[in-house]
């Protein structure tokens, strides 16, 4: 199991005071070096650790939240978006992608789509069930040259309609409503 940096920088900073150093991360076989490093030093109480005794979480679920590369997906052609992912990657240097996203509330968090291509060719990603957008209008979004990316906060049940709320736009991404 990988463990992600954003999750345990929450998970140090809801328990504060854990002592954990490098030598002790470094036990702990699934950890890189960068990983063990970030926990070096960290410390809390016994008290704060035991409120994490008894969450009901599978390993599956604990791998799947820590694991980044279980949410990334790289698209070299035009088609469907797995569900569950939150990090897109459009990836072809000569051909337009047209990818397409079926349930935008199956990517609920925090979702980057990005062009890590080195050509410029109009990728599009399109969210195809109607009432969901990315920024409560837009359905399509085209990405014209590398390095262009979106982040896009995905709410889950908030009766919004699943409408997402854009929270960076880098580069040129043009929106669209279809």
């Amino acid at each position: 199991m990988r463990v992600h940096k954003a999750l345990v920088d929450d998970l140090l900073g809801a328990l504060g005071r854990v002592h954990f150093t490098a030598a002790k991360a470094n036990a702990l076989s699934a950890l890189t070096t960068v990983e063990a490093a970030i926990l070096d030093g960290a410390t809390c109480t016994a008290a704060e650790v035991n409120k994490l005794d008894g969450l009901g979480s599978t390993t599956a679920e604990v791998d799947f939240a820590c694991d980044l590369s279980a949410r990334k997906q790289t698209i070299t052609a035009s088609g469907a978006i797995t569900d569950n992912v939150n990090i897109i990657e459009l990836n072809h240097a000569s051909t337009p992608i047209a990818a397409t996203i079926t349930y935008f509330d199956r990517h609920a968090g925090l979702l980057v789509i990005r062009d890590v291509s080195t050509g410029t060719q109009s990728h599009t990603v399109e969210i195809v069930t109607p009432g969901q957008t990315f920024d409560g209008t837009n359905r399509k979004a085209t990405f014209d040259a590398g390095g262009e990316t979106l982040f896009i906060y995905v709410p889950t049940g908030d009766g919004t309609g699943y409408n997402g709320h854009l929270l960076a736009n880098i580069g040129s991404v043009t929106l669209g409503s279809t």
